[in-house]
């Protein structure tokens, strides 16, 4: 079997061109076959032709066939194992006329030489075809068909031997071509494949080994030697255990024993040692390549340097320890609450678990712009307290360079190391902004002082991750301690202020009150069922709608919080004020509110003394409007009098019938004058004090028709033309029918008033924007707009030296009667042109 197989390789070494040999360590021995194949034919021609010679003494053609036949064998094979068939054509078609014209020239005349010479020539034609082209081929063939036809003819060979000579050269060229067409197809087909082969092999990106099954020799491609660090020539040379670690090996040759009994074989890793004594570990895929009848050939073997992956693969693994042990570490630090203490475990636990050489906690002080020690690792490895360092940060300070930096983070190798900022060696360095997610409030310094211990590949980015985590538990701690501090004040100034407080949990319907509230309002915790419902039935009813219209406003988000003064019923049944604020502290993803909080005061006090001092304005104003109403109406009721006194004094003197008479109707007008003053008086004091309107279904139309009919002695006395207008359709409103006929009665007295004669009034009745109107227009002497404001004022007159009739209480009353009525009153005045005044009445006035 082995000396089949070693026979087989031979042959294959033989048979296959130089330029076909991808193998650099094959082409070495086919070059040494070619040498060695070309002396065997010199030695053989050295014996044959003596030999030829002393057989055929007459056949003088002998030795220079040979010597022709030996020389084309030779040039043959160096073309072949060359591969440059072209030029071996045209050296073959040039050299075999020639060849046969010395032969034949330097022959006996006879027949049967040339004959033989003629079939030598086939001969060579065949051995040539073994290396030419198919062209070529057919070029040989012709060259010798038309060669042996001349040479027949100038030779006279009889017919005979002619005809046996052209069928002999027409079948062997027959013969040729037909071989040389299927050699052409397999020579074609196999080359593709040689070089598709040959480009993939020696393109690869991964590292290709074949390792021939007899003889274990190993060729490899380029990517290999780049991989190991030989040549290609020098991995021909080495063997498997030159490049296998030992430990490794045994199970190595295991693995072609299992491939040689078909056994498939996953891909695996292993350790190769380089060139230079360093290993690399490869990712091996193997299988066994066969021939086509079926044997093994060789072991083909594509190694992936998988390095890079390995050394990721340790450095997660190692990151992934470190990340626990931050996480360990974190769970720790978070229980604690004193700050000192929590630097210090801070740069011990980092020293311990993380095995950090160095590092030292510096915190920032904003006001000086310095930078505090806290606690760091001294050069002997022992944990000291830093508070007492203190380090200016200059415009140069090396923090802003870490500041600028995008992670915040800087990582030096070989620069100086320095201990309370004095240089006491060079290693690297690494150190990270302690982020509190917004700013930095300090700074993490590490070094290897002490061990000179390798940095981690991501020294830099573990040192960022602890300084993000340190400055976000610092900041945290830092507002707790300050929130506890201010909490507890909080609730010092809750108890003096006596302030009741209460959060309400909308999700959990959970109401807490502070001991504070219970106290004020008299409950116990058993008397509270905890749910929001609790208070809310302590509200007053009278302030129940509005206290709730608030608090919903601002659970809505429209306002920025909920504040109310309200009665709250205490345990004891009585009623007190509280001022009740509050505001929403949680909401969810949508705006709605999760939770609120709030407070209740005690406002009781303060509202009775609110309630005191309006009573005591009021009283006060009451007084004053008191005493100008006696002053107003004094002055008022003595003018009448006087005339009345007056009047009867002269009644009593006078003994003219006619002129008593007239004195007795001008005493008849004062006390009518008097009595409408008193009947005024009485409207007024019924609207102040609230009596309750009688209200019916009334039409205006009627109403403003039937006081102009009332004032018609006026009307006409007076001089000037009024008109009333009222609408097609009746205007209704509810109404007290007495009152309302008094405020409009008013204001058209006043407009008659001062109207001159000859001028004009309207009167209009209709509706206007959902509203009842009733419009007085007159053309009068109009309204200065700086009395305005004080027209509906109680007695007041524009004309102050009181000239013309009246009391100043018309406009009042009337205004007086309108919001009663929850309607208003305008006016709109021109000196000189006139005024125009207008009484608005909802639809449904008086239902108020």
């Amino acid at each position: 079997m082995r000396a089949a197989a070693s026979v087989e390789n031979a042959w294959r070494r033989f048979t296959q061109p130089t330029s076909n040999v991808i193998n650099e360590e094959d082409r070495r021995h086919s070059s040494l076959i070619a040498s060695m194949l070309l002396i065997l034919l010199l030695l053989t021609t050295l014996v044959v032709v003596p030999g030829w010679l002393i057989a055929q003494p007459d056949y003088q053609a002998a030795p220079l066939i040979s010597i022709v036949l030996i020389a084309y064998l030779v040039l043959a094979y160096a073309i072949n194992r060359m591969g440059s068939f072209r030029m071996s054509g045209l050296l073959l078609v040039a050299l075999l006329p020639l060849a046969v014209s010395l032969i034949i020239f330097t022959s006996n005349p006879s027949s049967s030489e040339r004959v033989v010479t003629l079939n030598f020539m086939s001969v060579a034609v065949l051995i040539s075809s073994l290396v030419l082209s198919y062209r070529g081929t057919w070029i040989m063939i012709v060259t010798t068909f038309v060669i042996t036809l001349l040479l027949l003819v100038i030779t006279k060979a009889p017919v005979t031997d002619a005809y046996a000579i052209l069928v002999f050269n027409g079948i062997m060229s027959a013969l040729i071509v037909t071989a040389g067409g299927i050699q052409k197809g397999y020579a074609r087909r196999l080359l593709d494949n040689e070089e598709q082969f040959r480009s993939l092999f020696e393109q690869a990106s991964d590292a290709v080994f074949l390792i021939d099954t007899e003889t274990a020799q190993i060729s490899a491609n380029q990517r290999a030697s780049e991989l190991l660090g030989y040549t290609k020539q020098e991995i021909v040379n080495l063997a498997m255990a030159d490049l296998v670690v030992a430990d490794e090996l045994e199970e190595s040759l295991g693995i072609r024993s299992r491939l040689l009994a078909k056994e498939r074989i996953p891909p695996y890793e292993r350790t190769l040692r380089r060139k230079d004594g360093s290993i690399v570990t490869v990712e091996l895929a193997v299988c066994l390549v066969y021939d086509n009848e079926g044997k093994p050939l060789q072991f083909q073997t594509i190694a992936r340097d998988i390095s890079e992956r390995k050394r990721s693969e340790l450095l997660t693994k190692a990151f992934l320890q470190d990340m626990k042990a931050l996480q360990l570490m974190n769970l720790e630090l978070t229980q604690i609450d004193d700050l000192p203490t929590l630097y210090r475990r801070m740069v011990e636990l980092t020293h311990e678990r993380l095995n950090i050489d160095r590092l030292a906690l510096f915190l920032i002080d904003e006001e000086r712009n310095e930078l505090i020690g806290t606690c760091g690792i001294a050069p002997d490895g022992s944990v000291r307290d830093e508070t007492y360092y203190r380090e200016p940060i200059t415009p140069d300070h090396w923090t802003h360079e870490i500041f600028n930096s995008p992670e915040h983070a800087r990582f030096w190798t070989d620069v100086p190391v320095y201990d309370n900022g004095v240089e006491v060696g060079r290693g690297s360095k690494a150190a990270s902004a302690l982020w509190d997610g917004h700013k930095p409030i300090g700074y993490l310094v590490t070094d290897n002082l002490r061990h000179h211990q390798q940095p981690r590949a991501y020294q830099a980015e573990l040192v960022s991750i602890l300084g993000g985590t340190f400055g976000h538990l610092i900041r945290l701690k830092q507002t707790t301690a300050r929130m506890l501090d201010n909490e507890e004040r909080l609730n010092l100034i809750v108890a003096a202020a006596e302030l009741g407080t209460w959060d309400w949990d909308l999700r959990a319907k959970k109401l807490t009150l502070n001991d504070q509230w219970t106290k004020i309002f008299g409950y116990t915790e058993q008397d509270l069922p905890g749910d929001g419902a609790f208070i809310n039935r302590l509200i007053h009813p009278d302030d129940y709608e509005q206290v709730l219209q608030d608090f919903n406003m601002h659970l809505r988000g429209n306002t920025p919080m909920f504040a109310t003064e309200h009665r709250v019923r205490i345990k004891s049944g009585a009623w007190r004020w509280v001022l009740n604020t509050g505001r929403v502290i949680v909401r969810d993803g949508q705006g709605n509110p999760l939770r609120i909080s709030g407070i209740h005061l005690d406002v009781t006090q303060r509202k009775e003394l609110e309630q005191k001092t309006i009573e005591l304005h009021l009283e006060q104003e009451r007084m004053q409007i008191l005493s100008r109403f006696v002053q107003h109406a004094s002055h008022e009721f003595r003018t009448p009098l006087a005339t009345i006194q007056t009047g009867l004094y002269l009644l009593n003197k006078f003994t003219d019938a006619e002129k008593r008479l007239q004195k007795t109707a001008q005493i008849e007008d004062q006390i009518k004058r008097i009595t409408r003053l008193v009947d005024r008086l009485l409207i007024m004091s019924r609207l102040d004090s609230g009596t309750a309107l009688t209200l019916n279904r009334i039409n205006l139309n009627q109403v403003l028709q039937e006081v102009a009919r009332s004032y018609q002695p006026s009307i006409e006395s007076s001089g000037v033309r009024v008109e009333v207008e009222v609408s097609h359709a009746p205007i209704y409103v509810h109404a007290d029918l007495y009152l309302l006929q008094q405020a409009v009665g008013h204001v058209l007295e006043n407009a008659i008033r001062y109207t001159g004669e000859g001028g004009r009034i309207s009167a209009a009745a209709r509706d206007e924007d959902k509203c009842a109107v009733i419009e007085i227009t007159d053309t009068g002497m109009g309204i200065a707009p700086d009395v305005i404001p004080h027209i509906f004022e109680r007695f007041y007159r524009q004309d102050h030296a009181h000239s013309t009739p009246g009391f100043g209480l018309g406009l009042p009353i009337a205004k007086s009667i309108v919001e009663l009525h929850g309607g208003a009153i305008s006016v709109e005045s021109t000196p000189g042109k006139g005024s125009r005044f207008k009484l608005i009445l909802p639809v449904n006035a008086g239902e108020v």
